[in-house]
């Protein structure tokens, strides 16, 4: 897994033409070529995009719903903002280890969280590398008892988490938990110790129901232990072929009560996800990407606040 950023995305994200860039990018850094499209990897954006600012952030995808493509905009979100550079730890807490999947991790033997906690394993003894800018506590199906776990110990919902990542946050620009469609004890610490919530939704009526449910629950969480929570809501598997698309999309778009958490771009149906994530591997790893990939692109510099410092090389 390689992840690439484009001169076209730099260009546009600089404002700046496609030459120029390029002509910064020959006295400043190496970078790479393939069939004429050229692009940075994540080595070679931390010295190029240096002037990037990064808004630190603790980050959940999360719904009760199955199915709605949590697993693949989390993979895809963090794919894309490490390759501008950033750092992420990325912590499955799914026992169906799709993340892990997705990364092509899944058969790693290292530990995943319910040995952390099972075992008193240091959490740093159980990161490991995905690529250049990603790192990843994996997921197995032990982690079904991590909410028992929890319980049975009498751990504090609201520090569980927050202890456990604390000194990881010096480390790391990005940390995203990947939760199960459940409202246990570790999906609500990770609530808590998140300072956004992203809410992927599917443009049918059964997802509604569980945005509603989600979003009462991260505002009752807030509430209780005084926390300040940003919710986002991105639209995804959107179909321009069906009513209903649209139609729950323009409920989203128009409503008082989810107006202001929807991110403006949907993230359309496509196969690229899927064909790219069963072989481990991004939506970014091909020099040539396609209009998922620039959906994202968007959804990142507004999801991840990506600012550029006042001056640039």
């Amino acid at each position: 897994m390689q992840p690439k950023l484009l001169i076209d995305d730099i260009s546009k994200l600089l404002n700046e033409s496609k030459r120029k860039v390029k002509k910064r990018m020959k006295g400043n850094c190496a970078y790479q070529n393939c069939g004429g499209k050229v692009f940075l990897t994540h080595d070679e954006s931390i010295s190029f995009l240096d002037f990037l600012d990064f808004k630190e952030q603790v980050m959940s995808f999360h719904l009760i719903k199955g199915g709605v493509g949590k697993t693949t905009l989390a993979q895809s979100v963090a794919s894309r903002v490490s390759v501008y550079g950033a750092k992420v730890l990325c912590i499955d807490l799914d026992q169906q280890s799709n993340l892990s999947q997705a990364f092509g991790k899944h058969q790693e033997t290292s530990p995943n969280v319910y040995d952390i906690l099972s075992k008193n394993i240091p959490i740093k003894d159980a990161i490991i590398n995905v690529c250049p800018g990603i790192d990843l506590i994996k997921s197995s199906l032990s982690n079904a008892k991590l909410d028992h776990k929890i319980f049975l110990d009498n751990h504090n919902v609201e520090t569980f988490f927050s202890d456990m990542i604390q000194d990881l946050k010096l480390e790391y620009d990005y940390i995203i938990f990947d939760c199960p469609p459940t409202l246990g004890p570790s999906v609500k610490s990770s609530i808590i110790a998140s300072d956004t919530i992203v809410l992927p939704i599917n443009p049918d009526l059964f997802s509604i129901e569980g945005l509603k449910i989600c979003i009462e629950e991260i505002k009752n969480l807030a509430d209780s232990y005084n926390k300040e929570i940003d919710i986002k809501i991105i639209i995804n598997k959107y179909d321009n072929r069906t009513i209903l698309s649209h139609e729950i999309s323009q409920f989203l778009f128009e409503t008082d009560y989810f107006k202001h958490l929807v991110l403006p771009t949907v993230v359309h149906n496509s196969q690229d996800f899927s064909n790219k994530l069963s072989r481990g591997m991004s939506i970014f790893d091909s020099p040539s990407q396609k209009k998922s990939a620039k959906e994202i692109d968007d959804i990142v510099i507004d999801l991840m606040e990506l600012r550029l410092c006042q001056t640039k090389k």
